[in-house]
């Protein structure tokens, strides 16, 4: 589970829940029969139907859609209690789990108890934790600098595929120049 965005999908089994806590219902729109809330969401505007709901039904809600129940989570304060390892762990679902019987276990593929999960996590976390993005932050900001002037150069009437412009930056606060 990332915990580098403001707001998270969760899938509810991939949750631990305290035994000294009183559970509260999350909302969660009226659901359809056979598509669940699949019709809530617009696929081509994904974050802003997501955003939408938000409004509508809070920070925390659920989602029932035809293969899985989701917990949408948005807001620090919530995003930040997901990222507790203590009470919430890492699962692998749907085509991770295709991705597994073929490749076997590794940083995305293993369960949270397996020991590659351990390596991996005990490798990563010294340069993806807070003191790692940090030592990043400068590069990041010569990324983005660098992104915005090429919107800049392109003109007010050029369409912007940001999803296409932040996957590249992402790749590119590792090394690199547009």
């Amino acid at each position: 589970m990332s915990c580098s965005h403001s707001s998270q999908l969760i899938d509810e089994s991939s949750s631990t829940k305290p035994q000294d806590k009183v559970e509260l219902p999350i909302p969660q729109p009226p659901s359809h029969f056979l598509t669940g809330n699949l019709l809530d969401i617009n696929a081509a505007e994904f974050a802003e139907s997501i955003y939408k709901l938000v409004k509508i039904y809070g920070p925390i809600f659920k989602l029932e859609l035809p293969s899985r129940r989701l917990v949408i989570v948005s807001g620090y304060e919530l995003f930040k209690d997901t990222c507790d390892e203590a009470r919430f762990e890492k699962t692998t679902l749907g085509n991770v789990d295709e991705v597994r019987n073929v490749l076997g276990d590794g940083l995305f593929t293993a369960k949270s108890d397996e020991k590659n999960w351990f390596i991996a996590h005990r490798t990563l976390m010294p340069s993806f934790g807070p003191l790692g993005i940090r030592k990043m932050f400068p590069q990041m900001m010569d990324i983005a600098s660098q992104l915005i002037l090429k919107w800049d150069r392109m003109g007010p009437e050029h369409e912007i595929v940001t999803s296409d412009d932040f996957t590249i930056s992402s790749l590119l606060s590792f090394g690199g120049a547009f």
